[in-house]
């Protein structure tokens, strides 16, 4: 088996999820026929900052409902790969959406407002969610912050994944040189087959004893470690993920002292992570499977492939019992390293919550910094265009009074024009004319004529 196949081992239904969702948006462009031309479609890219986290989507209100979800997912993935330090790792939806708390920040989320798949995601929710992570950036803080991840995988011992890779050759541990011999076929019931499935499903059906479930379920809240040191711990064979087999070995079932070894082993195996503690829980399934199997054994109505020392198994109630006392121990000793972890990852919120509060003290520095240097610009301002009305009044004034100096020296320009053109002509005001007299005078006297005269006047007469 590959290493990609293990990845992809626990994170099925997400990847699925994702793949259903890129479809259903490709189903509806088609169908739609309004995005089939690359330049109508619109920029769904989210951008993220210097520390790698996203930012707030740009146009997001002109976007339409399926794109919003779009931008939602790609907000969220963007988030969580930097917590996974993997951009393909897909967010684990349904776990989220149970636990929230364990995988995010909740003061990025708006109260009252489930977290969910965003294609299932409603519009007056989505503006909800945009709304409260436009308050954040506004802040300075990131809108979205994980504090937690799924494991990608659970993990197995070296030994295991050497078996795995013979398996996936096609050759066994028996026969890796007889390339020619039949490989023995897989039991859909064992754990080898359900490695690549859906193995939290797998471990829940092997029994349904409630403590046992509550083991399982507190078991998955473990964090993931690949540096765990469980690996040098002996565990009997059949407690791993490469057990083909459907059922547990023989001496399982004819003596006490292998069964009881078996769980003791089980109940001292130290662990700290999700994967080496389900390796417990595989563990402790099995054997209470088999004890039920052992109880409901009838030789009568046994199947061909049930083995037959199933009818003389000493594994019954007494074992059971036995299981079912160690698992509340190992079920403390779960919630004992929970305790160790929520301090650690207190200690993280924390730290998260201090780079928070120094990124909103440094925006609010930054924002009185900007508000002095705009009230120092708008003084400066102020104080030019006071300046530049002085100015301009004394331009005004100097102007003036040259206008006024203009038009007085062009006054006296004509009153001396006029002065000299005056001189000699009038009369001075104390050189007296002396008046004239009026003197009667008689009437002329009458024109003399002469005798030529007179004797044509006859004539004409005449």
């Amino acid at each position: 088996m590959s290493k990609d196949n293990k990845k992809w081992a626990g994170d099925t239904q997400d990847h699925l999820a994702d793949w259903l969702l890129e479809a259903e948006y490709a189903d509806e462009e088609d169908s739609d026929g309004e995005d089939s031309d690359d330049d109508d479609l619109p920029d769904l890219t989210v951008e993220v900052n210097n520390d790698g986290h996203p930012c707030l989507p740009k146009g997001f209100g002109s976007l339409k409902l399926k794109h919003r979800q779009k931008v939602v997912r790609t907000v969220f993935q963007k988030a969580y790969s930097l917590i996974t330090n993997n951009p393909r790792a897909p967010v684990p939806w349904g776990e989220v959406s149970e636990e929230p708390g364990h995988y995010l920040d909740l003061e990025c989320i708006p109260k009252n407002v489930v977290i969910k798949d965003p294609s299932h995601l409603q519009k007056d929710t989505i503006a909800t969610i945009y709304s409260h992570w436009t308050d954040h950036a506004s802040h300075g803080s990131p809108i979205i912050s994980f504090v937690g991840k799924k494991p990608d995988y659970v993990h197995v011992t070296s030994d295991e994944e050497d078996h795995l890779k013979k398996i996936d050759d096609g050759k066994s541990l028996l026969d890796e040189d007889e390339d020619n011999l039949d490989i023995a076929p897989i039991a859909d019931s064992s754990p080898q087959y359900h490695v690549t499935r859906d193995m939290v499903s797998y471990l829940k059906s092997l029994s349904t004893i409630p403590s046992y479930h509550r083991l399982l379920a507190a078991v998955q809240k473990l964090p993931t470690r690949t540096d765990s040191k469980a690996r040098k711990q002996q565990l009997p064979i059949w407690v791993s993920w490469t057990w083909s087999q459907a059922y547990l070995p023989k001496d399982i079932h004819e003596n006490m002292e292998t069964a009881s070894a078996a769980l003791e082993n089980l109940c001292n195996y130290k662990f700290n992570s999700r994967g080496w503690g389900l390796i417990v829980v595989l563990g402790l399934g099995l054997l209470l499977r088999e004890c039920s199997h052992a109880q409901e054994y009838e030789e009568d109505e046994a199947r061909v492939d049930v083995p037959d020392y199933l009818g003389n198994s000493i594994l019954g109630f007494e074992l059971g019992d036995q299981i079912v006392n160690k698992i509340a121990g190992i079920e403390a000793k779960v919630k004992a390293v929970w305790k160790d972890e929520n301090l650690g990852l207190s200690v993280v919120r924390q730290d998260i919550e201090k780079r928070h509060e120094e990124e909103r003290k440094k925006l609010k520095e930054n924002q009185k910094a900007e508000e002095a240097r705009v009230i120092e610009e708008k003084r400066a301002m102020e104080e030019k265009r006071v300046e530049d009305e002085k100015r301009a009044m004394e331009k005004k004034r100097v102007e003036e009074e040259a206008r006024l100096a203009e038009e007085a020296s062009k006054a006296e320009k004509r009153v001396r024009k006029s002065n000299v053109k005056g001189r000699g002509k009038r009369p001075a005001a104390d050189v007296k004319v002396p008046s004239k007299k009026k003197v009667k005078s008689s009437p002329p006297d009458p024109p003399r004529r002469s005798g030529r005269d007179k004797v044509a006047s006859k004539k004409y007469n005449a």
